[in-house]
């Protein structure tokens, strides 16, 4: 549909839909769900889990999250002049 109303797209092998290590806020997601779901905890209201990502997300190291958002640029480059899996 989006080829019949001319909308540009970019090819899958230049855009693959699955390199988390190019994407922080992937490994950010991933930690913040360990740190949530840590010792078998279980939410039993929506707002209980609210509260608990709130409060587990107030536990990340701000220099560790300020790293890897640098790290971001660089990891780029490299993809860009070793292959979209180097990084990997």
């Amino acid at each position: 549909r989006l080829h019949e109303k001319n909308v540009p797209l970019v090819a899958r092998q230049d855009n693959p839909p699955n390199v988390p290590q190019a994407r922080s806020i992937e490994t950010v997601w991933a930690l913040l769900e360990r740190k949530v779901y840590e010792n078998n905890w279980e939410a039993k209201y929506l707002d209980a889990l609210a509260r608990r990502i709130k409060q587990k997300a107030k536990e990340f190291d701000q220099n560790m999250l300020q790293t890897m958002i640098e790290c971001v640029r660089k990891k780029l480059w490299a993809m860009w002049r070793d292959g979209l899996y180097s990084v990997c």
